[in-house]
């Protein structure tokens, strides 16, 4: 169950290249500051990132630790997975609507259904009662109460940092952020997101 396996994965090219498979040490982009103009926009900050690609040449980090999934693992990750078209649809919708009438007001208490389904997903163990039948009372009580409040609702058991890896290198997370700043995106696309 606990077993683990140690490769190094590599790819011959048709012309003979030996190309290895390995982590790619890269940076992330630093937030602009919008308030100081000489803040240079391709500064960049060294974070860590989870990224693969070949490489002709050994770096040290072509090793790779692999591990079988359980059957329920690899549920999870096929219903993580399943969880991000839907907001990225969403995303692109929003962004790209002509006018009022073509945004996706549609699809605003079916992804709040997701969100549900997502955090009963990512609690281990079985998932807590739901406080309401339906997803609109959900989405009347957010509207009519404060932010602390209303996530009170959700703070679940322990947190999982396998779930947590699975959310972030499954580009979940991602998916998720632009779909909640998509409206912001929209309408103020010039001002600072977090001033």
């Amino acid at each position: 169950r606990n077993a683990q396996m140690m490769v190094r994965i590599e790819y011959r090219t048709p012309d003979g290249r030996r190309l290895i498979l390995t982590n790619v040490n890269d940076t992330k982009p630093r937030f602009r500051n919008f308030k100081d103009s000489s803040t240079p926009t391709t500064s960049r900050v060294e974070a860590p990132k989870s990224r693969i690609g070949f490489v002709e040449k050994s770096v040290g980090v072509g090793i790779f630790s692999m591990k079988p999934f359980s059957a329920n693992e690899s549920l999870l990750l096929d219903r993580v997975k399943g969880y991000i078209p839907s907001f990225k649809l969403y995303t692109h919708r929003y962004l790209s609507a002509k006018t009022e009438d073509d945004l996706p007001v549609d699809m605003c208490e079916p992804l709040v259904g997701l969100l549900l389904d997502l955090i009963d997903d990512l609690e281990p163990g079985e998932p807590a009662p739901r406080l309401h039948e339906n997803v609109g009372e959900y989405c009347a009580q957010a509207s009519s109460t404060n932010e602390a409040e209303f996530s009170a609702l959700f703070n679940g058991g322990e947190a999982c940092l396998e779930v947590q890896n699975l959310c972030v290198e499954t580009k979940l997370l991602d998916a998720l952020f632009e779909a909640a700043v998509a409206p912001y995106n929209r309408c103020h696309f010039s001002k600072p997101p977090f001033d």
